[in-house]
C-alpha cells in the first residue's frame, strides 16, 4: 500500500527532513496536540472518575501519530501542506509490520452530531478519538498511522521510501541537492505542475 507525506520545503530543516526519508524511510510523527486540526484529540464522554479521565489523557500522550495523503495528485494537499508547489511528497511502500504499531486506518469523517456524541471509554474509545475528523478535512483523504511512543525519538519507520515529487516552484539549488541522494538510492524523483496537461516530470529518468 502507498502513502503519501505532503511538507514545505522553506527552511534548511526540512530539506534534512526529507533527505532523512530518502536515506531511511523514516517520517516524523506527532503526539495528537501538534497536529493541525485544533479538534484533534477532544471529545465527549459519559460521566466517571477524575482518576479514569486523568489515565485517558495520558494514554493520548504515549503515542504518536503519522498522517499521509493516499494520492501524489492532491491539489489540496499540495496546497496547505506543501506550501502550494513550493514543497514535496513523499512516496512510502508501507510495510506489513510496523514497529509498536498501535493502528493504520482510514480516518472517518464526521458531523457534528456525531463528534458530539459520548465516547464510551470502555469501548477502543483512544481508537474512536484518534481516527476521526470533523467533515470539514475530508477533501484530505488522509490515512493515519499510530504508534506506540517509546523514549524521545519521533522518527518512524513505516516502509520504504518509493519516490520523491517536488512541487513546481522548488528551487534548482534544492532540486540539485535533493537529486544526488535520490540518484544514489536509486529513487524516481519528478517535478509537479498544478497543470494537468504536465502533471509530472522524470528528473532521473537514466538510472532506472
Amino acid at each position: 500500500m502507498k502513502v503519501y507525506k505532503y511538507f514545505p520545503l522553506n527552511e534548511e530543516k526540512r530539506i534534512t527532513w526529507l533527505l532523512k526519508m530518502i536515506e531511511d524511510s523514516k517520517v516524523w510523527f506527532s503526539v495528537y496536540n501538534q497536529l493541525n486540526d485544533p479538534m484533534e484529540g477532544i471529545y465527549y464522554t459519559f460521566e466517571f472518575s477524575k482518576k479514569v479521565l486523568e489515565a485517558f489523557k495520558s494514554e493520548k500522550q504515549k503515542h504518536l501519530i503519522g498522517c499521509f495523503g493516499r494520492s501524489p495528485k492532491s491539489t489540496t494537499l499540495w496546497r496547505y501542506y506543501a506550501a502550494g508547489y513550493n514543497g514535496c511528497c513523499v512516496e512510502f511502500d508501507v510495510a506489513d509490520t510496523i514497529g509498536n504499531l498501535y493502528k493504520e486506518s482510514n480516518i472517518d469523517y464526521i458531523d457534528w452530531d456525531m463528534f458530539e456524541k459520548p465516547i464510551d471509554p470502555n469501548k477502543d474509545a483512544l481508537f474512536n478519538i484518534l481516527f476521526r475528523k470533523l467533515k470539514a478535512w475530508n477533501t484530505e483523504n488522509e490515512y493515519r498511522i499510530v504508534v506506540k511512543k517509546e523514549g524521545n525519538d519521533n522518527y518512524v519507520k513505516i516502509g520504504n521510501t518509493t519516490a520523491v515529487y517536488l512541487g513546481s516552484g522548488v528551487k534548482k539549488a534544492t532540486v540539485s541537492k535533493i537529486k544526488i541522494t535520490t540518484d544514489q538510492k536509486r529513487i524516481p524523483l519528478y517535478k509537479v505542475y498544478p497543470d494537468r496537461k504536465k502533471e509530472f516530470e522524470s528528473l532521473n529518468p537514466k538510472i532506472f
